[in-house]
C-alpha cells in the first residue's frame, strides 16, 4: 500500500503520498488530510516550480507526473525528470500518466515509447480527452459530477489509474 508520510496543508510544508492532476483547472489544495489514508491525491496548480516538485517528490511514495501526448509536453516532462534526477529522487518513485488521450492516431503510443525509452514508468491507463473537463472546470465541479457519460467515463479512467498505482505498490 502507498502510505502517506504526514499531513498536507495549504502551506505545502507537510507531505503527501501521491500527486495526480485530477482536473484540468486550478483547484485549491484540500483541507488537511490525516495520514490514515492509503493514498492521498491532490491536483497541483499548473506549472509548479522546480522547488515545489522536488519537495513533493521528496515526501511522496509515488509522484505521478501527468503529460499530454504532444512533443512539447513530453519534452517538458523529460526536463522535469532531469530536475528530479539532480535532486536525487529515484526514478522508481515516479510514474507518468498520459492525459488528454484522443484515443485516435499514434501520438499516445509515440509518447509512451519516448518516455519508456527514457527509463520512466508509464502507466498503462490513460485519461481520455473530453469536453467534460472543460464543463467541470467552468462549473466548479469534479468531472464525475458533470451531467454526461463522458465525464463519468473520464472519472473511471482516473479510478483505473489509481488502481494501477496501488496494485504496483503492493506487488
Amino acid at each position: 500500500m502507498i502510505e502517506p508520510d504526514g499531513v498536507l496543508d495549504d502551506t505545502h510544508r507537510e507531505t503527501v503520498a501521491v500527486i495526480l492532476g485530477v482536473s484540468h483547472g486550478g483547484s485549491a489544495y484540500p483541507e488537511p488530510v490525516k495520514a490514515t489514508q492509503s493514498a492521498v491525491v491532490i491536483d497541483s496548480e499548473a506549472a509548479p516550480s522546480d522547488a515545489e516538485i522536488i519537495t513533493l517528490a521528496e515526501h511522496s511514495t509515488v509522484l505521478v507526473l501527468p503529460t499530454i501526448p504532444e512533443y512539447q509536453s513530453v519534452s517538458g516532462m523529460l526536463q522535469t525528470v532531469e530536475v528530479l534526477d539532480k535532486a536525487g529522487i529515484p526514478r522508481n518513485r515516479l510514474a507518468v500518466l498520459i492525459t488528454m488521450d484522443t484515443r485516435t492516431g499514434t501520438a499516445t503510443q509515440e509518447a509512451r515509447e519516448a518516455l519508456s525509452e527514457a527509463g520512466l514508468k508509464v502507466l498503462n491507463q490513460t485519461i481520455r480527452d473530453t469536453v467534460a473537463f472543460r464543463h467541470a472546470s467552468g462549473g466548479g465541479l469534479l468531472v464525475r459530477d458533470t451531467r454526461n457519460s463522458a465525464g463519468k467515463m473520464a472519472w473511471l479512467d482516473y479510478e483505473r489509474a489509481m488502481d494501477e498505482l496501488l496494485a504496483g505498490a503492493q506487488g
